[in-house]
């Protein structure tokens, strides 16, 4: 009988453990959603992916850098402001190239992620552009900026 009891005191204990466990997260989506942009150069007819050997961007008329001569750098990314339908920023690839200036004309979205997550501005991407100092082309591949983390653009230089 001491042992029956026992068994059942242990199998409470380990009911009452398995039962308060969370097995899933309530929000594991992220919130987080940038414009993500990388660098290649064509050979052929290949798209090959390159670092720009030192990147520097500014958002047009802003005093801070958002990238100041970073060395190295294959992909980028940016946060597109919901309260305006257009972005324009400097960027320069490398020390001893000149600078452009390109644009992103996106529409704003504002997409529930989940009752618990909340929401969260998406976009869509209308249309890149760029000055051709150095940049060569800039080509959209996915329009729909979103918390997925992948690539919206190839920029090629």
């Amino acid at each position: 009988m001491k042992t029956l009891f026992s068994f059942f005191i242990i199998l409470m204990i380990v009911t009452a453990l398995v039962s308060c466990r969370d097995d899933y997260s309530i929000c594991n989506s992220p919130k987080e959603v940038n414009f993500y942009a990388s660098f290649y150069q064509k050979q052929g007819n290949v798209d090959v992916a390159v670092p720009a050997p030192v990147l520097s961007i500014m958002l047009l008329n802003a005093p801070a850098a958002l990238y100041s001569q970073q060395v190295n750098t294959a992909t980028f990314s940016l946060a597109l402001n919901p309260a305006t339908d257009s972005a324009r920023y400097i960027i320069k690839v490398a020390a001893n190239l000149p600078s452009d200036t390109f644009t992103v004309v996106y529409n704003s979205i504002n997409t529930i992620i989940s009752a618990d997550c909340g929401s969260a501005y998406f976009n869509n991407i209308s249309r890149l552009y760029s000055t051709l100092n150095t940049i060569d082309s800039i080509k959209v591949i996915k329009p729909l900026v979103n918390n997925e983390l992948l690539v919206n653009a190839k920029i090629y230089f």
